[in-house]
């Protein structure tokens, strides 16, 4: 008992070390924010709009002053926190003080996955070296500035796992019911971890005593609060709106500025391999959706062939500006460009099949894993930034290559040794990623639901490999007596 006292003592000291740090990288992204950022992107003094911030908060909003939550494209994860900040404040105060409830949230969900980290690898180096990875990398903490679902999002899928671990170690039927409903919560904010409930329900298996009986009674108890959420919200739907929705309605009923013609131009970027973001300088949905003609073409020589070649693709792209830039539009013309767009993504498939089916599918991945830059960073343009400012950017780069990398080789050695415990906590992680790649979404804030997993992996293995190198002084004297 006096050894787990000190034990809880020396742990809670890392909280020293994790909130200074955070609350100062937390404030940079507010200081060192770029002033060329747009009004429309800013809320008060503190918080950034993204560009889907009204799609979470108008219905909110609403929902406080009619009593009604108006909207099948956002599902009310963020209502918990919002609906008690917003009875004791404004509308605007509100969202100020939720970037700071973000803060808080993800200092809680750091602390938790180097407890996590320490139970499962039970080595006090893995929870320092989590401790140092999850503090010291902002990728995910940066979400906290943003008024959108992401950091409550990796807060609560963090907590759930951590909560789930606890049951495994002390069999409280309690803490597997919270887990459950953090997992729901999760689940309410970003719908991507709908694709990892077959692995949770594996580590419930894993943990459950040895009888199918057993497994089935937990795993029920698990979902329970994920079916009870689930059901009322597609009941609500039914009731408000006479549709079955069970998570959001379709996307393009959602975003309207995804058009027929965007939709069939981005379907063929990312047939093709290509990166489908708008925003992103030098990407192909850059050149072909920013209306500028000095821009380099970007797709690959061998991307093309004797049916989607240059001129084809330019050609495709003018008649693309020409339609939404005509006050009168002329349907005919949007046919054409959603029939040329799709007889383009099909020459695609059949020409370079092993490319379309493999290859692409495997670049998204490392793509996604190891960026060549960071795209939520508010920071001004590089060669504008403070000495201290681009030391934090470049280090935070070079950090997300290293954790990615450390959890890659971490996931093969676990496979390797069939350690299906520690192998499935990494699944976690890299189940959404390998979705999403799949699929070409590769946006980096979607990658931040997979980064504290991530980190977990990377901070166990590292904490082996340097065991390994550096023996702890314990370690040293029990193989002296062995040797003896």
């Amino acid at each position: 008992m006096v050894e787990q006292e000190k034990q809880s003592t020396h742990f809670w000291r890392a909280l020293w070390v994790m909130v200074p740090l955070k609350v100062l990288f937390f404030i940079a992204f507010i200081c060192y924010r770029n002033p060329e950022t747009r009004p429309s992107l800013l809320s008060g003094d503190w918080a950034l709009k993204g560009g889907d911030t009204e799609t979470y908060y108008f219905p909110l909003h609403h929902l406080y002053l009619e009593g009604q939550y108006s909207a099948m494209c956002r599902m009310p994860g963020l209502a918990p926190v919002y609906l008690p900040l917003r009875a004791i404040m404004t509308h605007e105060q509100t969202l100020d003080a939720i970037i700071v409830v973000q803060l808080i949230a993800d200092i809680i969900a750091t602390y938790l996955l180097a407890l996590l980290c320490y139970g499962l690898f039970q080595n006090r180096r893995a929870f320092w070296f989590c401790v140092g990875l999850g503090t010291l990398s902002s990728f995910v903490l940066v979400r906290a500035n943003y008024l959108l679902a992401d950091s409550f999002g990796c807060s609560a899928i963090v907590i759930a796992a951590w909560l789930l671990y606890r049951w495994s170690s002390s069999s409280k039927l309690k803490f597997l019911l919270w887990s459950g409903v953090f997992f729901a919560w999760a689940l309410f904010l970003r719908q991507i971890f709908i694709v990892i409930i077959p692995f949770v329900g594996l580590l419930i298996a894993y943990y459950s005593p040895n009888t199918w009986g057993q497994r089935i009674k937990f795993a029920l108890l698990f979902f329970v609060p994920l079916a009870m959420a689930l059901g009322t919200w597609t009941i609500r739907n039914r009731i408000n709106f006479n549709r079955n929705v069970v998570l959001v309605a379709p996307l393009e009923e959602c975003m309207r500025q995804l058009t027929p013609e965007f939709l069939a131009v981005r379907t063929m970027m990312l047939s093709m391999g290509q990166d489908a973001q708008p925003w992103i300088k030098g990407s192909a949905a850059h050149w072909f959706f920013t209306p500028m003609n000095d821009c380099v073409f970007p797709i690959e020589e061998r991307k093309l062939s004797a049916r989607v070649t240059v001129d084809s693709l330019t050609s495709l792209r003018n008649d693309y500006w020409k339609y939404t830039t005509e006050e009168a539009k002329n349907d005919s013309l949007r046919e054409t460009i959603i029939a040329r767009a799709n007889r383009y993504t099909q020459a695609y498939k059949e020409e370079h099949p092993i490319q379309h089916a493999f290859t692409d599918k495997v670049h998204y991945f490392f793509y996604f894993l190891f960026p060549m830059r960071l795209d939520d960073f508010p920071f001004p343009r590089f060669d504008l930034m403070p000495l201290g400012i681009k030391a934090m950017e470049a280090g935070n780069l070079i950090l997300l290559w290293l954790i990615h990398a450390l959890s890659l080789i971490a996931a093969l050695f676990y496979l390797l040794k069939k350690k299906i415990n520690l192998l499935l906590w990494g699944l976690l992680g890299f189940v959404p990623i390998a979705v999403l790649s799949y699929f070409g979404w590769v946006e980096q804030r979607y990658l931040a639901t997979s980064s504290y997993f991530l980190i977990l992996m990377a901070a166990g293995f590292a904490a082996m490999l340097f065991d390994l190198i550096f023996p702890s002084r314990a370690l040293r004297s029990s193989n002296d007596k062995d040797s003896n």
